[in-house]
């Protein structure tokens, strides 16, 4: 159950990093052309955590580096979900709502928990391949 939430989190995020490039290709240069930079970089971290997150459910923990790559990226998924989700959440912030935002944080928080939880799973079940 863990690895199909894992591939549909990694799926989800993807999906997000094209929606986005899409937005930064079609939608910003005319609306907001000071933010093509920043939703860029944002896209491409996304694309480059599905991208590593799928060959670690589809490899197993093989590279060492794999699941120590997934482990990292997505505890920072989390922390970035999680500011997202509340900055969107608090009134007090200033800044308005941007229901896109909310999904953004929702699916990164969501992704980087259970990418997390299947990392560590995977480390223990090769710490007691090797001790067998």
């Amino acid at each position: 159950m863990l690895k199909a939430l894992v591939l549909l989190g990694a799926l989800a995020t993807g999906f997000i990093a094209l929606w986005l490039f899409y937005v930064v290709a079609a939608v910003l240069p005319v609306r907001d052309p000071e933010h093509v930079g920043t939703w860029s970089a944002l896209a491409t971290g996304f694309a480059v955590y599905s991208g590593v997150t799928l060959g670690f459910v589809a490899r197993g923990a093989r590279p060492a580096w794999l699941p120590w790559s997934v482990a990292a990226l997505s505890l920072g998924a989390f922390a970035f979900g999680a500011y997202t989700i509340g900055s969107m959440l608090d009134p007090s912030g200033g800044g308005r709502f941007e229901g896109y935002l909310l999904v953004i944080g929702v699916v990164l928080a969501g992704q980087g928990v259970c990418a997390l939880s299947y990392a560590a799973l995977a480390a223990r079940r090769l710490r007691t391949a090797r001790a067998s």
